[in-house]
């Protein structure tokens, strides 16, 4: 007699090994995902810093190039409402100047005849240097846990330019 044996399904062996590679191949998957995830959440926050800090400098340039007179006051970050930069620009005062915002966050404003324009929020730090012409300017900011810098350099002959203590 001939015994005949039917292939009618898979061994449990079978089925363990292909449940244990799909699962491998699956686990591999989310840990590519999860990965990728990151690091353009990574890369959007620090293109997100970056763009904030360069527009600050940017509007800051713009008002130092177009003025007649600078006078920078350095005080303590904790005295609120500081004056940081004081410009006089076509005859009219522009006054950049850190505040708390509403949210309790650090934050840099633009101010012209009362008129309050925020530049930029999360400031460390801000610093403007004189030497022969050139105006340096130095932008600290921290967002998310990550502290950026950032500074632009201003060719600048000004008529009178003041630090004050």
């Amino acid at each position: 007699m001939k015994i005949v044996k039917k292939s009618n399904g898979y061994t449990l062996i079978e089925l363990l090994c292909t449940i244990s590679i799909l699962s491998l191949v699956t686990a591999m998957s989310y840990e590519i995902y999860s990965y990728s995830l990151k690091a353009y959440k990574e890369y959007d926050i620090t293109w997100e810093i970056q763009q904030d800090l360069r527009h600050a400098l940017d509007a800051i340039a713009v008002d130092v190039r177009n003025a007649d007179i600078l006078s920078v006051a350095k005080g303590d970050w904790e005295d609120e409402g500081k004056s940081i930069l004081t410009l006089n620009v076509k005859g009219k005062a522009v006054i950049i100047k850190w505040t708390y915002d509403s949210d309790k966050q650090r934050a840099l404003y633009r101010i012209v005849n009362n008129s309050k324009n925020l530049i930029i929020r999360n400031i460390e730090d801000i610093a403007f240097d004189n030497k022969e012409g050139f105006l340096k300017i130095s932008i600290t900011t921290e967002k998310y846990g990550k502290t950026y810098n950032s500074s632009v350099v201003i060719s600048k002959k000004v008529d009178k330019f003041q630090v004050n203590l």
